[in-house]
């Protein structure tokens, strides 16, 4: 039995530029593009719910790390799911972006977040806020939407032993996309390394990718 569309909803807040959300895109479908299972992208902009999303998931007290107040990206993720929804009806991820500072549990700020619900995943959330101090913010911009969509397709897989650091998260250790970058800087140095080595995803990283993802489960998550 052929395995069902996966559909992929890519959504920003009003605050978000045209390059910005072009460079999201860019970044899921370089992912796509190692990837055999059937998705299917539809970029929604300002028609699905991100601003109401970023609103209502406030830190409050407001709390502000130097980029405004900021958000909190864990609940971004849960308003994404409808009340009542069977979660084996339909298959859907979502990133969405934002122009708010975000954060989650104990962390000061977070460049993005993955994070499944239960054994389910339900997409990513991205900050470009912070990017946009870099001279290279729209290829940070397309790395992060790498990472963070890597991770919403199940990238580093549990089962993986080695070339893996686990400090915060599963990341991979070789020269990849799925590096974890800590900071603006260090991040920028990821990116131009990947470029000088003319590598999106290491081997390992990329064969899990055209494994077909048999256990990707996903829950609706848009619009």
């Amino acid at each position: 039995m052929e395995a069902p569309v996966i559909n992929v909803h890519i959504c920003w807040t009003r605050g978000v530029s045209e390059e910005e959300a072009s460079a999201v895109q860019s970044g899921v479908g370089d992912v796509l593009k190692y990837v055999t299972r059937h998705f299917s992208v539809q970029a929604a902009g300002e028609t699905c719910d991100a601003d109401s999303w970023a609103e209502s998931c406030r830190l409050s007290p407001a709390r502000d790390r130097g980029y405004g107040p900021q958000v909190d990206a864990s609940c971004v993720l849960t308003r994404q799911i409808p009340d009542g929804l069977a979660r084996s009806q339909v298959s859907c991820l979502t990133v969405v972006i934002l122009d708010q500072d975000i954060t989650a549990g104990n962390n000061n700020y977070l460049f993005g977040l993955e994070e499944p619900l239960g054994s389910f995943k339900v997409g990513a959330v991205l900050s470009v806020v912070r990017l946009r101090d870099s001279t290279m913010s729209e290829k940070l911009v397309r790395r992060l939407a790498r990472h963070e969509f890597g991770h919403a397709l199940g990238l580093i897989p549990e089962g993986r032993s080695v070339n893996v650091d686990d400090k915060i998260g599963l990341h991979c250790t070789n020269v990849c996309t799925m590096r974890q970058g800590m900071c603006l800087s260090g991040f920028e140095e990821l990116t131009r390394g990947e470029e000088s080595a003319e590598v999106i995803f290491c081997p390992e990283c990329a064969d899990y990718l055209r494994s077909g993802l048999a256990d990707l489960k996903v829950v609706f998550g848009g619009p």
